[in-house]
């Protein structure tokens, strides 16, 4: 069974009304999700930002990490498991995604 898609599109899906994803790329189950505090400008989010979204990803049972990655650590990082489940890839954006919402809520 053929679970990039699946998991691609969850993602998409819970993030696309989010103010601050710049851009979301993938390979196979390998996903990156680059946070910015501006999408016109893709100027980079900053680290207490990226810091409240790993924390309320682990208070909801999502772990993401590093939770600072990239050039300019504003970006997380997903690597599912190969066993991994449709249904929990499901869970594990809606996580991300009601964490970033929350995070933005809060700090932008």
């Amino acid at each position: 069974m053929d679970l990039e898609r699946p998991f691609i599109r969850a993602i998409e899906d819970n993030l696309s009304g989010s103010r601050s994803v710049g851009d979301i790329s993938a390979k196979g189950l390998f996903c990156g999700i680059e946070i910015v505090e501006d999408k016109k400008t893709k100027k980079p989010a900053k680290e207490e930002f990226m810091k409240r979204i790993a924390d309320l990803n682990i208070e909801h049972g999502l772990m993401s990490g590093p939770p600072m990655d990239g050039i300019f650590h504003n970006r997380i990082n997903l690597a599912p498991p190969l066993i991994v489940t449709e249904e929990l890839m499901d869970e594990g954006a809606a996580i991300l995604g009601k964490s970033i919402k929350k995070a933005e809520k809060e700090l932008l």
